[in-house]
């Protein structure tokens, strides 16, 4: 989308050497500021969507929203041209097909998200046509032509969308007849705004094929080699690693036409964010079960000198595997950094990477140490028991101003019930906004996990419950599936309360 846009920042403008003509010849009442103007704020929309999606990573519906969005804006400004240069009758009018196809070539989507993306621009074009010509007193003459002109366009839309989900459906079947290295893609997993993971076979001569799950990224252009070196680190962060909570990555390179790709061990059920938005928040005793082990992976972590900071609800995966249901494994230590540190003061500049939702205030000024993560752990934990993130973003505010005006509400007041003496204090000082009063470390926050006054949540109650979702998912199309769930590692956003 990010090249679509690029592109369409350079046609949307050159159309003006088209309309000047026009202009001149036809309507000479009408200045040429009138064209111009609307077809750079056009190119402007599509550009800025574009410097957007170069500096940002969306997730699958947030991104066509975005397109949509950009898409319709410059659709009303071709209809503000087309207005002055004869409205419905103008030339404009039909070349409107051009947009669709452009859509459809540039931006191939399943048939859905295709109509998503088209039908807006279809609605303020000839909507914002009718609306303008209503506004100026114009006579609307909704004759046969006219009503033959719409049905004709919006054939066109459905079409494009159509071919566009083709084009889409070929490319998925060229990716499962493809090879990269030595591994066969066999299914897609998840798709989310720049990569998908797919369930893979690897091949090795003399050897019988090992399953795996393999995440794919194409690089923009200019980016391959920074993409190639956090692959190359999460590669190795991992690999330093030997928590049963750590994700396994077995390898990790790129093809000659840009798709670098992560092998990693795969994985049954879904990540914690999916999962919470899909079932709501965790009793206290099953999220004290899964934070306890998030605690062990961070343990091994710090102490071999290695910070995760990105720790967060989509980063950390609740397995469903028979006899092991409700087993965690930590994600995507793709930006995890070795600090060298002797004590927990010792801090280093940070990456500029993170999800703000869950990150600690002092990221946000350039430093990291292991309690950095302690506060992640702690703001997973409160989206465990509440559905909800600690601090909360009001619109046009920076994370740091709103880490200074937030004030954390205890998760028991946010549930309104009652928590397990001494949770509330536990989330509360992870959640602390100075690192010094946090716990020491992450072996401190697993003691005061197992000081708690619960009874541990056991494998039959994991068991039982997996099964009683795995029911669920039989009669919901959009539950999560019970196998083969590798899910996107995307950015998390808080849920509605």
């Amino acid at each position: 989308m990010t090249r679509a846009f690029a592109i369409g920042a350079f046609v949307f403008p050159s159309f003006i050497v088209l309309e000047l003509p026009i202009l001149a010849a036809d309507f000479p009442e009408v200045s040429w500021l009138w064209p111009v103007g609307w077809r750079l704020f056009g190119a402007l929309c599509f550009l800025a969507g574009a410097l957007i999606l170069r500096h940002r990573h969306f997730a699958l519906t947030p991104l066509i929203a975005l397109g949509a969005s950009v898409i319709a804006m410059t659709a009303t400004a071709a209809a503000l041209v087309s207005w002055k240069l004869g409205g419905f009758a103008s030339d404009i009018s039909d070349a409107m097909a051009f947009y669709f196809v452009g859509v459809a070539t540039l931006m191939p989507s399943p048939l859905v998200q295709s109509l998503v993306l088209m039908m807006p621009t279809y609605l303020a074009y000839f909507g914002g046509l009718v609306a303008l010509e209503a506004v100026s007193g114009a006579p609307l003459v909704f004759e046969r032509g006219f009503a033959f002109d719409l049905l004709i366009q919006l054939g066109v839309c459905i079409f494009a969308a159509a071919c566009s989900h083709i084009l889409w459906t070929s490319r998925q079947q060229l990716y499962r007849a493809r090879r990269l290295g030595r591994y066969r893609l066999d299914a897609l997993v998840t798709r989310g705004a720049t990569s998908e993971v797919w369930r893979a076979s690897e091949e090795v001569r003399g050897q019988a094929a090992r399953a795996v799950a393999l995440k794919i990224v194409r690089a923009e252009p200019g980016l391959e080699r920074a993409l190639m070196e956090r692959f190359e680190r999460e590669a190795r962060a991992a690999s330093a690693l030997t928590s049963e909570h750590t994700i396994r990555i077995y390898d990790f390179g790129a093809s000659d036409d840009g798709l670098a790709f992560l092998a990693m061990e795969p994985l049954e059920g879904s990540d914690l964010d999916q999962h919470v938005r899909r079932h709501g928040p965790v009793p206290p005793r099953r999220a004290v079960h899964l934070a306890r082990q998030v605690a062990l992976a961070l343990i091994e972590a710090h102490r071999r000198g290695l910070v995760h900071g990105d720790l967060k609800p989509s980063n950390l995966h609740v397995c469903d595997r028979p006899g092991r249901e409700d087993h965690v494994k930590v994600l995507d230590w793709g930006i995890a950094r070795d600090l060298g540190w002797r004590s927990p003061l010792v801090t280093h500049e940070a990456i500029g990477a993170g999800t703000p939702a869950v990150m600690a205030p002092e990221v946000f000024a350039g430093n990291v140490s292991p309690r950095s993560d302690i506060y992640a752990f702690g703001a997973s934990l409160y989206w465990l028991l509440t559905g909800r993130y600690p601090v909360s973003f009001e619109p046009g505010e920076g994370p740091w101003a709103a880490h200074q005006r937030a004030q954390v509400t205890a998760p028991s007041v946010v549930r309104d019930q009652l928590f397990p003496a001494g949770l509330d204090q536990l989330v509360l000082r992870c959640l602390a906004k100075l690192p010094e009063e946090r716990p020491q470390d992450m072996a401190q926050v697993l003691a005061a996990l197992d000081a708690l006054p619960i009874k541990p949540w056991s494998e039959a109650e994991a068991r039982e419950l997996w099964s009683a979702l795995a029911d669920t998912s039989e009669h919901d199309p959009h539950a999560e599936p019970r196998a083969g769930a590798t899910r996107e590692l995307t950015a998390s956003e808080p849920i509605p309360p």
